[in-house]
């Protein structure tokens, strides 16, 4: 059935969570909605440091566990990562830059389709870098030392949920010494969305080199991971590259590196037919960075084909393919010429040739004024995700952060800063995402 804009209802609200229990100048920013039993979801959120010269100062992230939308509440929050700083022995001071770590969880009171209990139930992972950097000033980094002395690490902090309590069990790192490599690649960021259920598997998108871990350092590749729970928790068992990085002429040239065209942030859900279906983020190319790009799976997952390009859509911004309640697929971005200060949706044609005209979701000058500090709003990282809560219903959730563009200059987080969690409510019935009775 072809939807229309009149057949969606969006819930909009305030800010969910602005500031945690650390008050000062953190913010909460980016999330990412998981479920974590029968009627309780929660939220993978990040914080990030404001106040200082620099953009992309992340702070580490906490879980928020909630049962209704009208109660998220940053007093229950169980943290997960902090960013850190640090002296070396030889006196130098430096600062570890936990970026936003996403993941996969099954939730308490998972069943399998024959009704049996998930293996890996009450369990999950969540996926993040920690980039170390030279510490400047009162403890911010520089982005131009990506190029110059950024020593990276990615880490996966392994989850347990009882039905009463959500705890880190454990981080595992792999640095350079260790690093976690699949039929030649090794892995290294994670996607743009939460992992889906394939059995009792989990398949997560994820970013991953044949080179080393420096910047402009390649070639790389997006793709998606299998993940499988063994022997008390999960692990990365096969990766299968889709979006692979190219050099191109006249390359774009950042921190004084040549860089070669790339595939991040990937997303992936499953179609109504059973099929996947992969997006993901082009950089250092003009008409992919406008694009929207779509790959297909028809046999699990073992072979892709792009399905679809469509050129000048969006802005260059991090884009999601998503699923709402009843099985309706849409991408989420920005759309062009709005540096971010607008989210549109636009729904996949019902014979998956491409993409309906964009449906505008949130226009930020219309809706908070002109940003304090400018030049404009910054609302990105959207994505999408289905929860069942304490009234039985599943609730699609629209995830995003708001900031003010100039807090990447150092200024204070405007009053509307944090992150946002609006439901979108579509006609069709609930396709449940989990079996739990």
């Amino acid at each position: 059935m072809k939807l229309t804009p009149s057949d969606l209802r969006f819930n909009l609200s305030g800010a969910d969570l602005v500031i945690p229990s650390e008050g000062g100048l953190f913010r909460y920013g980016n999330g990412f909605a998981f479920q974590a039993g029968p009627t309780t979801a929660g939220f993978f959120v990040n914080l990030r440091f404001g106040g200082y010269p620099v953009g992309d100062f992340e702070a580490g992230m906490d879980v928020v566990l909630f049962d209704d939308l009208a109660t998220i509440s940053a007093s229950n929050a169980v943290p997960i990562c902090r960013s850190d700083r640090h002296v070396r022995p030889d006196g130098k001071k430096r600062v570890v830059v936990r970026h936003t770590p996403k993941g996969g969880f099954v939730p308490h009171g998972a069943l399998r389709a024959d009704g049996s209990p998930h293996p890996g139930a009450g369990t999950g992972f969540l996926v993040g870098q920690a980039l170390d950097f030279p510490m400047y000033g009162d403890g911010y980094y520089m982005k131009e030392d990506k190029a110059r002395d950024m020593v990276h690490a990615t880490e996966v902090h392994h989850l347990a949920y009882d039905g009463r309590e959500f705890r880190k069990i454990e981080t595992e790192t792999w640095g350079s010494d260790n690093r976690k490599e699949l039929s030649g690649w090794m892995l290294e960021a994670p996607s743009l969305c939460t992992a889906i259920t394939d059995g009792d598997d989990l398949l997560f998108p994820m970013d991953a080199t044949q080179g080393d871990f420096t910047w402009g350092g390649g070639p790389n590749a997006s793709g998606v991971a299998r993940w499988r729970y063994a022997d008390g928790r999960w692990g990365p068992v096969e990766f299968v590259p889709i979006g692979f990085s190219r050099r191109v002429e006249n390359p774009d040239i950042v921190y004084d590196t040549e860089c070669w065209q790339e595939w991040i942030e990937p997303t992936v859900v499953r179609d109504l037919d059973g099929s996947l279906l992969f997006t993901a983020r082009g950089v250092y190319e003009r008409r992919c960075e406008y694009m929207i790009k779509v790959w297909r799976s028809t046999d699990g997952g073992a072979t892709w084909d792009v399905l679809f390009e469509v050129e000048d859509v969006r802005d260059e911004s991090p884009t999601s393919i998503n699923t709402t309640a009843d099985g309706t697929l849409y991408i989420f971005s920005c759309p062009t010429d709005h540096a971010r200060d607008q989210l549109c949706l636009w729904l996949l044609r019902p014979d998956r040739s491409g993409v309906e005209e964009p449906i505008m979701f949130r226009d930020g000058v219309k809706q908070f004024g002109p940003p304090p500090k400018g030049p404009v709003w910054f609302m990105d990282h959207p994505n999408g995700y289905t929860v069942r809560l304490a009234d039985g219903a599943w609730h699609h959730l629209l995830c995003h952060r708001v900031m003010d563009r100039g807090e990447h200059g150092g200024s204070e987080p405007s009053p509307q800063s944090g992150f946002y969690a609006e439901e979108l409510v579509t006609p069709g019935p609930a396709v449940p995402l989990w079996k739990f009775e």
